[in-house]
């Protein structure tokens, strides 16, 4: 970085000396093998130089940039999820794991494929083959929503909340070790991923 930006006020200190000299573009400035070298020439030379030195920075600002954004929202997400772990009640988990098992089943075998095939079939344009539904249904973020919802939900001491955060934590915990392993095995078994050149 501090390379770049010395290049970049050097370039800089020469164009700017440049252009305060007189103005007569067809000065002659050296000759090397018989080729003659104007200031015009230099000019345009330190002028791409220049630029290629403006992109160069505006690449990696963009690229820190983009990393700052990514560290931040997957610390954010860490957050929501020690918030919730922090709130749940495991003892009423303990209890009713069983029913919570039961109803994130019905979400991830019955719900979320009947949703993705109610969302993605009309849409005509996008062409999605059955195979690629198909793993549209297994797979899915983590939970970072429901988590902060239900994290709310036990801010607000609503009632019902502790069972809502309890069923919340079980569908994490089952996305997590169920789906989330899985994944691959089903985009190969569906010929879904792409083979590395």
């Amino acid at each position: 970085m501090r390379k770049s930006l010395s290049f970049f006020l050097l370039g800089f200190s020469v164009s700017a000396g440049w252009s305060c000299r007189p103005a007569n573009v067809s000065e002659k400035l050296a000759e090397v093998d018989g080729t003659v070298i104007t200031r015009a020439e230099v000019d345009k030379s330190a002028g791409k130089q220049i630029q290629g030195l403006r992109q160069q920075l505006y690449q990696l600002e963009r690229q820190k940039l983009d990393e700052y954004i990514l560290t931040t929202a997957f610390i954010m997400r860490l957050f929501i999820f020690i918030l919730l772990g922090a709130q749940v009640d495991f003892a009423l988990m303990g209890q009713s794991w069983l029913g919570g098992v039961a109803v994130v089943t019905v979400l991830m075998l019955v719900a979320r494929p009947a949703t993705v095939f109610l969302c993605a079939w009309p849409d005509r344009r996008a062409r999605w083959s059955f195979g690629e539904m198909l793993f549209m249904c297994w797979t899915r973020e983590t939970g970072v929503i429901p988590a902060a919802l239900a994290g709310l939900l036990l801010g607000m001491k609503a009632p019902g909340a502790q069972m809502i955060a309890s069923v919340t934590f079980i569908a994490i915990l089952m996305t997590i070790l169920i789906q989330a392993p899985t994944t691959e095995w089903l985009g190969r078994r569906l010929g879904l991923l792409e083979t590395k050149a």
